[in-house]
């Protein structure tokens, strides 16, 4: 789990027009994002428990990589 979330090391945050960013409702998440949480062996329930947002949750799939 600390290799995932070392990748937030370079998370700038969400911008003022990305609001959905800032959800913490992980179960609003897309279905392509709910895929990838899968294919890490990550649940919605072990990212809320770590007070992740939408956005974090985000760059944790796939942001990290464009970073």
């Amino acid at each position: 789990m600390n290799n995932i979330l070392n990748r937030l090391e370079n998370y700038p945050g969400a911008h003022p027009w990305e609001k959905w960013k800032l959800e913490t409702d992980l179960n609003k998440c897309t279905d392509r994002e709910k895929e990838e949480m899968e294919k890490e062996g990550l649940t919605i329930e072990e990212l809320t428990a770590l007070g992740l947002n939408r956005g974090q949750v985000h760059h944790i799939l796939f942001g990290w990589k464009h970073s």
